[in-house]
């Protein structure tokens, strides 16, 4: 995952699908849902930056080779090298034994807990 969620620039950004190819399927991969291109250069214009900074994997399913799984990844963003806000993203996979590989991802949500402690999936 910190493949996918660290980058300090546009370029950094850009990589994130070739950093993770060696993990995840050629379906994952050629995703382009997952690997969004930021056609105009938002992340250099607005000098955003993200750093991974855990995973909390919930197993739903385990059969023969193959886990699905909920996965809570917080992330730290920011502009510029200022203080970040973490924000936690919600995905759904699914990772091949026989393959070593990531063969599903699906992001379901970006989860927010409020200062009331309701929580929400957006």
């Amino acid at each position: 995952m910190s493949a996918y969620f660290n980058y300090d620039d546009q370029k950094g950004y850009n990589h994130r699908r070739k950093a993770a190819k060696k993990v995840v399927s050629q379906a994952v991969y050629d995703n382009r849902k997952l690997f969004k291109e930021d056609k105009y250069s938002k992340t250099r214009q607005l000098g955003l930056q993200s750093t991974f900074v855990k995973n909390q994997i919930i197993p739903t399913k385990i059969t023969d080779q193959q886990l699905e799984a909920t996965v809570y990844t917080t992330q730290r963003l920011n502009f510029e090298d200022e203080d970040g806000k973490d924000t936690v993203k919600v995905f759904q996979i699914t990772y091949d034994g026989e393959t070593d590989k990531l063969v599903k991802i699906e992001q379901r949500g970006i989860y927010n807990i409020a200062v009331d402690s309701t929580e929400t999936v957006d």
